[in-house]
Parts: structure tokens; sequence; C-alpha cells
């Protein structure tokens, strides 16, 4: 008998055939899940002497990759709060500052700021997917192994 005939006669077993079809399934829905969708995102709005804006509540810090904070004003005066201990403060005309992390406060503390925030965001829509693919895999791998123990019962 050659190998390829025990190969055909091993997955000739309903419960390896199914079980190995569930495993191969479960990965394709597993990379599926792993697509990624950028966006750009826009936030803009102005601060008026007093008011104070923290970025971290308007991006969801999770999906942040980097962005871009533009700052726009006439002899005004804003507080920059980065990663809650460093503070800067200047007169702003036009400022910008590239972000890595949206873990910033801005505070006018004279004069009125408009401000711009690019961001650039990534998104998983399909991560719910990874889930089944647990679900399947994990029956693919019962239905296998039951196939299997099937083979050897039979060679005892």
């Amino acid at each position: 008998m050659s190998y390829k005939s025990k190969i055909q006669q091993f997955l000739g077993i309903r419960e390896i055939k199914v079980g190995l079809l569930m495993l191969v399934l479960s990965v394709a829905l597993a990379l599926i899940s792993m697509y990624p969708s950028h966006e750009k995102l826009v936030f803009s709005g102005s601060l008026n002497q007093g008011d104070e804006i923290i970025l971290s509540e308007i991006i969801p810090s999770g999906n942040f990759v980097e962005g871009e904070l533009i700052l726009k004003a006439k002899n005004s005066e804003v507080a920059v709060i980065m990663h809650a201990d460093a503070y800067r403060e200047f007169t702003v005309q036009e400022k910008r500052i590239f972000l890595k992390n949206p873990e910033i406060s801005l505070k006018s503390v004279e004069g009125s700021v408009d401000y711009t925030v690019k961001a650039n965001m990534v998104f998983y829509p399909f991560s719910r997917l990874s889930y089944l693919a647990l679900i399947i895999m994990i029956s693919g791998s019962i239905i296998v192994n039951i196939g299997l123990l099937k083979v050897f019962s039979e060679l005892m």
C-alpha cells in the first residue's frame, strides 16, 4: 500500500475531513479578523479664555496611530500639558504640534484659540470574527481527535 492511498484512506474518515476543514476555515476567519481599516479624522473647535479640552476624550486612544495639533490665534497664551507632567505655555499665532499620543490637554490662559486635530486612526472592523474562529478551531480540533480515536481503535 502506497503513502498516497494511506493518506486518501486517512482523509476518507468523515470526522477527520470535517475537522480539518473546520481548522482551515478558522485560520481563514482569523486572518480576515486582523484586516485593518485606516481612517483620517479631523476635529476642530475654539477655546475661550479659561476653557480646557482633553484630546484623549475626543480621540479614542486605542485606535490612535499619529496626529497633528494645529493652534491658531492672535496673541493668545495657551498652556499645553503633555503626558500629565510636561507643561508648556506659549503665545500662539500658529503652532503645529505632532502627536504620538493623544494624552494632551489644552487650556487657553489668555485670549481665544482655534484648534484643529488631525488624527490617523486604525480600526479593525472584522475583529469580532476572531471569536467565531476560536469556536470553530476548538470544535474542529475535537472532531479531528474523535476521528483519530476512531482510526486508532480500529488498529487495535
